[in-house]
């Protein structure tokens, strides 16, 4: 085994999925392909090590370089300190590979693809991260023990240069060779440590993650460890009239499962609306919607009980659904709901804000992991009961805040709120009473709450829903209109928020309540794990409008073909694998990321309990339950193996078994034969060839490595043989015609086969000169 060349070769596949772990983790194409193919041109052109591809002094101007560019891009862009920095140590590594290569250099490029690693844990927790953390752990195993073999080669190759001449020309002081070759036995037990230490880094991170779950409880549980990342799709607030697509990352963002009465509960024909910001207020400076600062005042901090919070009594008549979402990039302290909850539980959350006028709900801290998982509970249809029972808890929990908390306008803010337009009102109210009285409907300006609200809020909807195209390429605003009546009178194309911003400038300018939500659309089911998959392009803007007092549901105003997802599957392959990868994906988060302490409680339980039921709590239980087990499993072959399928089922299987295992035991054949010659150079194909040809030349090398012989890989082959013969020429002479014949056939093409009664006859008599001194074995006193 080259040494120097394998060494190398670690050191930048080490750096190089540093790299790459990155790149995914911030999601950065350009990252990869520009790190990863300077890294990777750095590797074959400073393989050898004969010359560096760049002076030391550029390499040195260029690390100058990228600490002026971190410090613009820190200057520039102060809330992504981490990405930055990984920007950063990716150059360096870049110039230290591509430079001469001393074993400084190579530890400097080890030390930050490892801060790389870490970097790269602060932005993802995916399950591509975890497989590339695992794989980088099992190769940095490997990396530094090649390390520690090439400084020691390194080491005794400089006191092999620093030679003593004598008097006369010749070698006063001389040390051992240092030449960078590994023979097999070498090998063999660095595969040895590598495994044992492989197993041992597992075993301590089991313990470990058993052991120390990762709890929202911890001391830093108020503040975030994890710089999010700038979360594309949701927004807090809506700027019309700059144009622009709208999200299209296919990033997953949370999962949602539902449970009705037990039972799951949904399927991909259906979408579900999660509301997150509740934006009651249109800046008509800047065309930006808004939350007001007054409805700020009435939230409200409620505390996770043990283990849930009602907010609402739920009556016994009404359908209820569970839903349990599990948020993966918790980019913010918005929580997502479906519409209206009554009930929040979950063991992540200790305390969160509710509002009582807007419904709006969030965390107070921002977790200390980029994951959280709670459950909403809510009933299948508007009930004014519940929206009354929101009133009551606002109203109970502001006699117990304190004056200086109490807001400052409580009696005027309700009665205005969500109400009232002033851009271009005359144009806008006139083409919603022209909708209304398309239907046979009218209202007065002046009435808060009138009776046919519902009716008027679905004419408007549809008029929007027929009337106007669904794009996402909204051209921007003209300079000096208005986006909202440019879209109504004059450009009827549009994204999602125009629509929304549009039904709830109709609404507002017949005096109904009207406020914009931005969230999410759940409309792609995975049947594997039965759950929605939420992504950055299911975000979504609709309005909602009061139809009756104090009751508030949801319109949609833009086109129902372009609210269907395109995320709702199909039947080809690629769509199910996606879905268990997806799901595997899911679980990753569920149970590693999310992983704390009622986690690790809930794991152990279902331990003790599921031993003591199988009677395994004693050595005697068992081996009962084994052999029950046993039984079980031959009961359940048996049965198999009486249909006609599992007949051919088994025997498709064990035929294949067959195959492998023979398969299998020829490669093992090979590989044995001809891991003696230590010549890395062979292909496969003359691997085989050798094995079947020059068999009896292989078993000559095998035999003598039986009895303590080994051939030094600087040695060549015929060299070895003759200073054995030379030697005992009774014993090792035949071995010199074994070696001259695999000569013939390694190097002169001629087939081995050929010569077999010869190679027979050497052969036979090396074994027997090998047993006649056995018991002697005067050339291991040499």
């Amino acid at each position: 085994m080259d040494l120097t060349r394998r060494y190398r070769t670690l050191v930048c596949a080490q750096a190089m999925l540093g790299v790459l772990a990155f790149s995914i983790a911030e999601r950065n194409g350009w990252l990869l392909a520009i790190g990863g193919g300077a890294m990777g041109a750095a590797w074959r052109l400073t393989r050898s090590g004969d010359r560096p591809a760049i002076p030391r002094w550029a390499v040195n101007l260029g690390a100058l370089a990228a600490i002026g560019w971190l410090g613009v891009e820190l200057r520039y862009f102060t809330d992504q300190a981490v990405i930055s920095i990984g920007h950063f140590m990716i150059g360096l590594q870049v110039l230290l590979l591509w430079g001469r290569r001393s074993h400084r250099d190579d530890a400097m490029a080890l030390v930050l693809s490892m801060l790389e690693m870490v970097a790269a844990s602060l932005l993802s927790f995916s399950l591509i991260y975890g497989l590339l953390l695992a794989a980088y752990s099992m190769l940095a195993i490997w990396t530094l023990m090649f390390f520690g073999f090439s400084s020691t080669r390194e080491g005794v190759a400089r006191q092999a240069r620093s030679v003593v001449w004598n008097g006369n020309g010749g070698v006063g002081r001389l040390t051992a060779s240092s030449a960078a070759v590994l023979d097999a036995a070498s090998v063999r037990s660095l595969r040895r440590t590598g495994l044992v230490m492989g197993a041992t880094v597992l075993a301590v991170a089991g313990w470990v993650f058993l052991a120390m779950p990762r709890s929202p409880d911890s001391e830093g549980g108020r503040r975030s460890m994890i710089l999010p990342l700038a979360q594309v799709g949701f927004v807090d607030q809506i700027q019309l009239g700059q144009g622009g697509a709208s999200a299209t990352d296919q990033e997953p963002v949370l999962m949602m499962s539902l449970q009705s009465q037990g039972e799951p509960f949904g399927s991909s024909g259906q979408v579900w609306r999660l509301r997150g910001a509740v934006l009651d207020r249109f800046d008509t400076r800047s065309s930006t919607w808004l939350r007001s600062r007054s409805v700020r005042r009435y939230d409200m901090r409620l505390l996770v009980g043990s283990p849930d919070t009602e907010l609402a009594p739920l009556s016994a008549r009404l359908p209820r659904v569970t839903a349990t979402i599990t948020m993966r990039r918790f980019a913010g302290e918005q929580l997502f709901t479906p519409f209206p909850p009554t009930r929040l539980a979950s063991s992540e959350i200790s305390a969160f804000a509710f509002n009582s006028l807007d419904q709006r709900m969030q965390l107070e801290y921002r977790p200390t992991r980029g994951s959280i998982t709670y459950a909403m509970e809510y009933p299948l249809r508007y009930d004014q009961g519940v929206f009354e029972a929101y009133d009551r808890l606002g109203e109970r929990m502001s006699r117990h805040r304190p004056d200086w908390e109490m807001p400052t306008e409580a009696s005027v803010v309700p009665q205005a709120y969500a109400r009232g337009w002033s851009t271009d009102l005359d144009r806008v109210r006139g083409l919603a009473e022209r909708i209304i009285q398309d239907q046979g409907l009218g209202r007065d300006p002046a009435l808060i709450n009138d009776e046919r609200d519902g009716a008027i809020a679905r004419a408007l909807t549809t008029y929007l829903q027929t009337r106007y195209q669904y794009t996402l390429d909204t051209p921007p605003t003209p300079e000096g209109k208005e986006p909202i009546t440019e879209f109504l009178f004059d450009q009827p194309r549009g994204h999602c928020e125009i629509f929304a911003s549009s039904l709830a400038a109709l609404a507002r300018s017949l005096g109904m309540r009207a406020r914009v939500i931005t969230g999410y659309l759940a409309s792609e089911y995975n049947p594997v794990g039965q759950y929605y998959v939420v992504r950055e392009s299911d975000a979504h803007a609709w309005c909602e409008i009061e139809t009756e007092p104090g009751v508030w549901r949801w319109f949609d105003p833009t086109p129902p073909s372009e609210i269907s997802s395109p995320h709702r599957g199909g039947r080809s392959w690629l769509t199910q694998f996606r879905q268990v990868m997806d799901h595997l994906d899911f679980l990753w988060v569920r149970l590693v990321v999310a992983y704390d302490k009622q986690s690790r409680q809930q794991i152990l339980t279902g331990v003790m309990e599921r031993l003591e039921s199988m009677g395994m709590d004693t050595p005697a239980g068992f081996r009962r339950t084994a052999w029950r087990l046993v039984e079980r499993t031959v009961a359940a072959g048996s049965a198999v193996l009486m249909t006609a399928w599992g007949w051919v089922v088994t025997l498709g299987a064990a035929a294949a078994a067959v195959m492998l295992a023979v398969g299998l035991a020829r490669r093992l054949r090979v590989r044995r034969r001809t891991r003696v010659l230590r010549d890395e150079g062979l292909s496969e194909a003359e691997r085989v060839r050798l094995a079947r040809e020059a068999r009896h030349y292989l078993a000559a090398l095998l035999l003598l490595e039986r009895h303590g012989l080994r051939r030094p890989a600087w040695q060549p082959g015929l060299s070895y043989a003759r200073d054995l013969s030379a030697q005992w020429p009774e014993v090792f002479g035949p071995l010199v015609t074994l070696t001259e014949l695999f000569y013939r056939c390694r190097f002169g093409g001629r087939d081995l086969l050929e010569d077999e009664e010869p190679a027979e006859r050497a052969l036979a008599q090396l074994r027997s000169g090998l047993e006649r001194f056995t018991s002697e074995r005067p050339w291991r006193a040499a």
